[in-house]
């Protein structure tokens, strides 16, 4: 249920070019990742893969929305003239 609202707060962050949205849903979705971890029994190794994968996760998806967001302006401005 919690991964659900992660993701649909992702969503409506990434379709609203809201960085603050986008953020709070990856910080849910990481969050659950973290209680994974205290949950299983992974190694040492698996666990450090997986938080490069939550950060590279946060890195894709601003810089998406920062693209996004030039793109948006970039429209704007040529609508203008």
């Amino acid at each position: 249920m919690v991964l659900v609202l992660g993701i649909i707060t992702v969503k409506h962050g990434i379709d609203k070019v809201d960085f603050r949205k986008l953020n709070f849903g990856l910080t849910i979705i990481a969050a659950l990742i973290i209680c994974r971890f205290f949950d299983t029994n992974m190694t040492f190794a698996v666990r450090g893969v997986l938080f490069v994968c939550v950060g590279i996760g946060f890195f894709i998806a601003n810089s998406m929305l920062v693209k996004k967001r030039r793109a948006n302006v970039l429209n704007m401005t040529d609508d203008e003239n």
